[in-house]
């Protein structure tokens, strides 16, 4: 019995001084099945910027595919998670590799995922002792964050706003005024589908205007440049601009009370125009047919066919009697106190046209012809 237990304290002893001299420092010290280690190895640094719950011998996979194990998880100077990962020989990574912290499932280990970028292919070889920079490593969401964020929505979030929204929403969805909206935009839009062709056809038009307003961009250019001196010009006439407008409203302050009192008059001659109107239309023909012949007075219609040519040549013989002159030249009122003495002879008598010339010309043109003129002389 002594023997034993002296047997057991010397085992415990010696396993003591085991451990003591191996440096054991816990579990993670232990071989674990499945772990890459040794010679035919070489190692590849990460740079992360969160590598929580991420231990040495977690694996290290590349297409879901154990190539290497986690061997530390250290902080550089700049406090960033280093993690250094042993990685088979018989494995050969792209230098564009990119790494990535996952979870196998919901609640299981992390592993460090090697793979090239999404959509890309693995360009190069990743060389021992490589180090992936901190812009080709990312960490996917664990279950330890997503249910810290829904702790914070749920607890610290604004769910409460989103119910009174949601109570205000519905409030105003059920009253009368949105339906008779949404009745509304829907005879509006019924409308603008029944016009379509009308609406196609204005902007097929805005558009034709656009391209002719294009076409005439220098002359658009050239008169808007042409503007500036126009303003000039009306600024400087802007005195006179001014006195003509004065000008015109005194004489609107006059025309308009002088139309309105002569208005009635107006009205009047207007009415009494009818009737001379009404005649004029009723020998509209024989007025027509009376200017025909006035613009071929001395000579008849029929002239115009005999005549060859631009002009026409006439003959004709003119008689002069200062007898039958001499009174007709004379003004009306010597004419009436003294008449013309009896000449014998068979002259006749002066006609309608010789006194209608004397008239005219002894009262207005000639009235001293006749005291040149001897009354009573004879002469051709």
């Amino acid at each position: 019995m002594r023997n034993s237990i002296r047997a057991s304290l010397g085992v415990l002893a010696a396993g003591s001084l085991l451990l003591g001299g191996c440096g054991f420092s816990g579990a993670k010290d232990l071989p674990l099945p499945g772990a890459v280690g040794g010679e035919d190895t070489y190692r590849v640094s990460m740079i992360f910027t969160d590598a929580t719950n991420l231990v040495p011998k977690e694996t290290c996979r590349a297409n879901d595919t154990i190539v290497g194990s986690v061997e530390s998880v250290e902080l550089d100077e700049d406090l960033r998670a280093e993690v250094v990962c042993v990685i088979r020989d018989t494995v050969t990574l792209p230098a564009n590799t990119v790494a990535t912290l996952r979870e196998t499932s919901l609640l299981g280990e992390r592993f460090v995922s090697l793979d090239p970028p999404t959509g890309e292919q693995g360009l190069g070889a990743l060389s021992a002792d490589a180090v992936v920079p901190e812009s080709s490593t990312r960490v996917d969401p664990n279950a330890e964050m997503v249910l810290g964020a829904l702790s914070q929505l749920l607890n610290g979030g604004s769910l409460g706003t989103v119910q009174t929204i949601s109570q205000e929403l519905s409030t105003a969805l059920e009253g009368s005024d949105f339906a008779e909206t949404t009745r509304q935009l829907r005879v509006l839009v019924q409308h603008l589908n029944g016009r379509r062709g009308d609406i196609t056809a204005s902007l097929d038009a805005i558009d034709s205007l656009a391209s002719r307003l294009a076409d005439q961009r220098t002359v658009l250019a050239a008169a808007l440049d042409s503007v500036p001196d126009g303003l000039a010009v009306l600024d400087r006439q802007r005195p006179q601009l001014t006195r003509t407008l004065k000008t015109l409203a005194r004489l609107s302050r006059v025309a308009v009370p002088l139309i309105e009192r002569s208005k009635a008059n107006t009205v009047a001659d207007l009415e009494h125009l009818k009737p001379v109107l009404r005649q004029l239309s009723t020998v509209g023909d024989e007025l027509a047919l009376s200017l025909e012949r006035f613009a071929s007075f001395p000579f008849p219609n029929t002239f115009l066919a005999t005549a060859k040519g631009d002009y026409a040549g006439m003959y004709g013989s003119l008689t002069l009697d200062l007898d039958s002159l001499a009174p007709l030249l004379a003004p009306s009122g010597a004419r009436a106190a003294a008449p013309p003495a009896e000449v014998p002879g068979d002259a006749p008598p002066p006609s309608l046209l010789d006194g209608l010339l004397g008239n005219l010309l002894g009262q207005t043109v000639l009235p001293g012809l006749s005291s040149l003129l001897p009354l009573g002389g004879a002469g051709r």
